[in-house]
């Protein structure tokens, strides 16, 4: 079972009102990023919207299997921040992708 590096950037878009509510659980925007249902990390969001993040990976993973990265958005209400996943690659493998939508990648190592 080879180890898969895994790299993508994730974009944030949050609305003023919830950056500068008072009420924390507006502003306390988080994601978590999950690899075929285990999760691989959790982040707090605390950049402005100019700013992405660059996410490096590694997971065991077999070849020819599928696999689906997801971002699952931790936030009160879905309006307060929009997350969204971009550039997938696995780097040091060959590996086909296909992005789902703006929060799901499948990809299968070659």
């Amino acid at each position: 079972m080879p180890n898969a590096n895994l790299k993508f950037e994730v974009h944030c878009q949050r609305p003023p009102w919830a950056r500068l509510n008072v009420d924390r659980k507006y502003v306390d925007s988080k994601y978590r990023i999950y690899v075929n249902n285990n999760l691989i990390v959790e982040r707090s969001w605390v950049w402005d919207n100019n700013i992405f993040l660059e996410e490096d990976c590694w997971i065991s993973a077999d070849q020819d299997q599928e696999y689906m990265l997801e971002l699952e958005p931790v936030v009160y209400i879905s309006e307060q921040a929009n997350f969204t996943i971009g550039n997938f690659a696995v780097t040091n493998i060959q590996a086909d992708s296909t992005k789902i939508n703006d929060l799901q990648v499948n990809f299968i190592l070659r």
